[in-house]
C-alpha cells in the first residue's frame, strides 16, 4: 500500500475481508489471504485500492455471498494488520482456491506457489 500508513477503514475493511474469506483457517491462512489481496492491489492488473480489489466484480466468492458484514475476531485483526505492515508469507501470489472444490481451470492453471491449510497460492 505504498509508504502511506494504512487508515483504521483499511484495516477493518481488510479484517472483515480475512474474517469471511478464512475465518475458519488458521493464523497462516489468514495472513495468506490477506496477503493475496495487497498483492493484486501492488500489481497494475488490479484495482489499485484495497476496496478495488476486495469488491472487483466477481473476484471473491465470500463477497459475491455477501459475506463481508461479519465481525472479524482478533486473529482477523491481527492478520490485517500485519498483512498491511508487510507480512506476505505467499511470496507475492495473486490467487489462491481450493484445489479439492474449485472448478475454475482459470484458477487451477496458475502455477502454485505454495499451500496453507486447505488453500494453494498461485500467481
Amino acid at each position: 500500500m505504498g509508504a502511506a500508513q494504512p487508515t483504521a477503514s483499511q484495516e477493518m475493511l481488510l479484517a472483515k475481508f480475512i474474517m469471511a474469506e478464512a475465518g475458519d483457517q488458521s493464523y497462516e491462512v489468514q495472513l495468506a489471504v490477506g496477503a493475496v489481496v495487497l498483492n493484486r492491489v501492488k500489481d497494475d492488473r488490479f484495482p489499485n485500492t484495497l476496496a478495488g480489489v476486495i469488491f472487483q466484480e466477481g473476484a471473491f466468492k465470500s463477497v459475491v455471498a455477501g459475506s463481508m458484514n461479519i465481525k472479524p475476531d482478533e486473529s482477523a485483526v491481527k492478520a490485517a494488520k500485519q498483512v498491511l505492515g508487510g507480512q506476505d508469507p505467499t511470496e507475492g501470489c495473486l490467487y489462491y482456491y481450493n484445489p479439492k472444490t474449485e472448478t475454475d481451470k482459470f484458477l487451477l492453471e496458475r502455477e502454485a506457489k505454495n499451500s496453507f491449510g486447505r488453500f494453494r497460492f498461485a500467481i
